[in-house]
């Protein structure tokens, strides 16, 4: 069981990890086959889990839906967190819809539990990325 101690720790890790510049890029596929890697090179784990956020479809590198199949023959699970921003937070807000998600789902996730988590702006990051750590941990803690 991951303790809160430890999950403190990931926590101010991440706060303190640089921001890069935003350069309009989004190389979902290159992230995926990047993320897979770290996890393949590590020891046991108990679920092989990539997470993945982002504000926009691939438009650089390696096209997602090709990492995708790879990933799932290695039997990893990619889970995605989507942010909408602009047009899609308001068409989103309204409708309840996100043209971002479909594509996540169609595109990105993999592995028979991946699920993907929406957030409608930046500002409601921060509750989203608790929401989908719950929904990982939990059913893992519970297994135990």
């Amino acid at each position: 069981m991951v303790s809160p101690a430890t999950l403190n720790g990931i926590a101010e890790k991440l706060l303190a990890s640089p921001q890069l510049g935003r350069t309009g890029r989004t190389a979902l596929g290159e992230a995926m086959r990047y993320g897979a890697d770290l996890l393949l090179s590590q020891g046991h784990c108990g679920a092989l889990t990539l997470d993945l956020s982002g504000d926009g479809p691939n438009n650089n590198g390696d096209a997602p839906e090709r990492v995708q199949r790879e990933l799932q023959a290695q039997g990893i699970t990619v889970n995605g967190l989507v942010i909408e921003t602009g047009r899609g937070e308001a068409a989103g807000a309204s409708s309840g819809l996100s043209p971002l998600r479909g594509y996540y789902e169609a595109r990105v996730i993999v592995g028979a539990t991946s699920f993907v988590e929406t957030v409608f702006g930046f500002q409601n990051f921060e509750a989203a990325m608790k929401r989908k750590l719950l929904r990982e941990l939990i059913p893992a803690v519970a297994s135990r």
